[in-house]
């Protein structure tokens, strides 16, 4: 499509005007050449609007996604027959807030039950089904604040899963404020906390030597269609209760006495928490696809391309575009246009584009998946350390919104369009660029920059639906 304009032609009609009547008007002779050398006589422009395919998608999928240090533990089990099974598990750090007396817990405590209380801030999934959580304390492990944790963090060699301390059962949207069910080896754990020296209670790194942490986690039988819970932190404790007796009748109780520990992991606090995810893939068509592409590695240009795209958080699956050779050659190819009433083509000198839109549509756009899905979508040169393409600055845009705008949205966009059952993205600046051959092609379809841990899957029409991908291309040509 083509938007033409004799643009020069006019401001030159428009200046000799000017000129003449100021001429015309004055008593002074003026130079009415003025400044018309700088408009060339064969320099004409044009704008024009065409779409450009040859747009490629894979799967890929980097699970090393950073997980530590949220302020938020996430635990529990979905399944969807599209996305898989996720798993969420977590460890936690804890410290102790008090003691009942500068001594200890008194006279000869007997010890009670251990209390766990997490206020939850989301639920996710089926919430209807009764989960069972089993919590194990680590050993041989050091956790560092200043160091960064992820997802696919292995558990297995700072645990021992035949050495049970506790389970939980829960359901539903409220709160977490329950007793823990203890094993005998839960007991002696309890008991440990009451005969600790009181001089170790005072000293956070000898606490976190003598206790390294806990590990939370969906037992094994536990349903896998139930639902995933998120507790924030900084009001998250548990407490030990105790039993002491009578200092004058030692056969008497004389009062319950309690203990409490934090699980706040901000650098202020002394506690180290990491998030852990596990997706299982299994009788779905990502499962499929996961056997054909070598656990969603097989990405170079000659591998099968996709016909559904997927985008996960926490860790699962992204799409991989690559933006064929193809496209760069059509980009080219642009500079020259059919002639007028069948005359010679016309070739332009130079191009500008104005604005390059590309549409990633989902395959089902029914209204389950669209809650379903992710608010927007980012786009990277590098997934690992979320390198973005020129359009997508995150980090400029968080700044801008928080030191003056919030509702400032960079140009890129890239959130779902709810009406039509797609995502938009502009790539102006990225396809400039891929045109001058500065940029890689291939770029990562990931959630975006702030949203890894958000609750969102997205299934989308990937390049081998039939229906190819489009890149609408605003741009002006210069003769």
């Amino acid at each position: 499509m083509k938007c033409s304009s004799k643009i020069l032609d006019t401001v030159k009609a428009f200046a000799a005007a000017a000129f003449f009547m100021v001429s015309v008007n004055s008593c002074t002779d003026v130079d009415d050449s003025l400044g018309y050398n700088l408009i060339p006589d064969n320099q004409k422009m044009s704008v024009w609007i065409d779409t450009l395919t040859g747009v490629d998608t894979y799967l890929f999928r980097y699970d090393s996604v950073s997980s530590s240090g949220l302020g938020s533990v996430y635990f529990g089990r979905e399944n969807s027959s599209v996305f898989g099974s996720r798993t969420n598990s977590f460890i936690i750090q804890f410290l102790p807030t008090s003691i009942p007396y500068e001594g200890g817990f008194g006279l000869d405590p007997i010890v009670d039950s251990l209390y766990i209380e997490f206020p939850l801030t989301t639920s996710h999934g089926n919430t209807d089904v009764e989960q069972t959580f089993n919590v194990y304390a680590l050993k041989d492990i050091e956790l560092f604040e200043d160091s960064t944790y992820y997802t696919n963090f292995d558990v297995s060699p700072y645990i021992d899963r035949s050495q049970l301390l506790f389970t939980f059962k829960h359901k539903g949207k409220n709160d977490i404020k329950q007793a823990m069910t203890p094993t005998a080896l839960g007991r002696e754990f309890m008991e440990s906390l009451v005969t600790l020296d009181t001089a170790i209670y005072k000293n956070d790194t000898l606490f976190q030597k003598s206790y390294p942490g806990l590990y939370f986690t969906p037992a094994d039988d536990s349903p896998r269609d139930a639902a995933t819970y998120v507790t924030s932190l900084q009001d998250a404790y548990m407490v030990l209760y105790v039993r002491d007796h009578d200092t004058i009748d030692h056969a008497l109780i004389r009062d319950t006495l309690s203990a409490s520990y934090y699980f706040y992991d901000s650098n202020d606090y002394g506690n180290v928490s990491i998030n852990m995810v596990s997706h299982d893939y299994s009788g779905t068509l990502l499962g499929q696809y996961e056997a054909q592409t070598n656990g969603f590695t097989d990405t170079s240009a000659t591998s099968p391309t996709v016909q559904s795209a997927f985008v996960q958080t926490m860790g699962g699956v992204s799409t991989y575009v690559r933006f064929s050779e193809a496209i760069a050659k059509s980009l080219k190819g642009l500079l020259k246009k059919p002639g007028e009433n069948g005359g010679d083509s016309i070739q332009y000198s130079s191009m500008l584009i104005n604005q390059a839109r590309i549409f990633f549509y989902m395959d089902d756009s029914s209204t389950p998946n669209l809650n379903a899905a992710e608010d927007r979508l980012g786009m990277y040169l590098n997934q690992k350390n979320l390198t973005p393409i020129p359009d997508y600055l995150y980090t400029t845009e968080r700044n801008i919104q928080l030191q003056s705008d919030a509702d400032y949205v960079l140009p890129y966009n890239g959130y779902l369009n709810r009406s039509n059952g797609y995502y938009v993205m502009d790539i102006t600046s990225y396809i400039q660029q891929l045109m001058q051959g500065s940029l890689s092609r291939g770029v990562f379809l990931a959630p975006q920059a702030y949203g890894f841990f958000d609750f969102g899957n997205v299934e989308l029409r990937g390049s081998a639906a039939g229906e190819p991908i489009r890149i609408v291309v605003t741009y002006t040509l210069i003769r």
